[in-house]
């Protein structure tokens, strides 16, 4: 690692490879594009002054970028996305000044936002700039019902979810604060994982709890280590498949005989009009 705060000129390094002979007899490199000949005094003059001109820029450039604070990394890689965006929005016939001027605007309202080029694309990020009004009631329409959850946060980890229309926001709202009603703080478990203000993750998550701890409530589960879903994709464990069948978001497992959670029972009921119940377990006449 190259120190800066020693008085080490890059220029003295250079000056041990200028002899072409060394004083114990030892034949020492010659610099390049002279071999076989000898050096003039001022070709060894201007060769020198090069490379120490060289070395000293990039001492230079490297001293004022390592004196960068996190906060000017940070500005200088948004000014990289939101530059990449404008150039997708560009493509797709919005205007660039008009993409800039929306994100100061969701900038000036959630502090330190920047797009997430991992969650959506450019050519996304730039339709969502050109809907911020959009973006701004859905934002509160979340806000009514997780008041503590934070908006900045949501949009970078699952910025999809505020890009759905009003009405199917609205439903997927509902799916999820049924199915998490038993939490005991949705707000913080919402945030933990903001991928679960999409039901179809919901229902996944909640069917795998139950089938990696049977024995215990698959929220409950969740809410004491909800770390483990970001463990488990690092290992690249996958959650139960879920289907959508024109209705609802579902899950193999809810088909099962045995007893049912709440939230399995609410697709059933509510979802389904199914209401053969039996202490809890579910069935649908033809079963014996």
């Amino acid at each position: 690692m190259l120190s800066l705060a020693g008085p080490l000129s890059p220029c003295s390094r250079q000056a041990r490879h200028l002899p072409l002979w060394t004083p114990g007899g030892r034949r020492a490199t010659r610099p390049e594009g002279n071999r076989g000949g000898k050096l003039s005094a001022s070709r060894l003059k201007l060769s020198f002054s090069t490379r120490c001109s060289s070395e000293s820029s990039d001492v230079s450039s490297l001293t004022s970028t390592s004196l960068l604070s996190r906060e000017d990394w940070d500005a200088r890689h948004k000014r990289r996305v939101l530059q990449e965006v404008a150039e997708a929005g560009v493509k797709l016939g919005y205007c660039k000044e008009d993409m800039y001027a929306n994100f100061d605007v969701m900038d000036t309202l959630f502090l330190g936002f920047s797009p997430n080029m991992d969650k959506m694309k450019a050519s996304e990020w730039a339709e969502m700039s050109m809907s911020v009004n959009k973006v701004m009631n859905n934002v509160m329409a979340i806000k009514m019902h997780f008041s503590e959850l934070d908006v900045k946060r949501l949009l970078e980890k699952n910025p999809r979810i505020i890009m759905k229309s009003p009405s199917d926001l609205e439903r997927d709202v509902e799916q999820v604060k049924f199915f998490l009603a038993e939490a005991k703080d949705i707000d913080a478990l919402i945030q933990e994982v903001p991928d679960l203000l999409s039901p179809e993750v919901t229902v996944a998550v909640l069917s795998t709890f139950k089938r990696w701890w049977p024995k215990k409530d698959p929220v409950e589960a969740l809410e004491e280590d909800p770390d483990v879903l970001r463990r488990a994709q690092e290992k690249d464990v996958p959650l139960d498949p879920v289907f959508f069948d024109g209705k609802a978001w579902n899950a193999p497992s809810h088909n099962s005989k045995g007893k049912l959670q709440s939230w399995q029972k609410y697709i059933r009921k509510e979802v389904y009009n199914e209401k053969d119940w039996d202490n809890g377990a579910y069935y649908n006449g033809n079963n014996t």
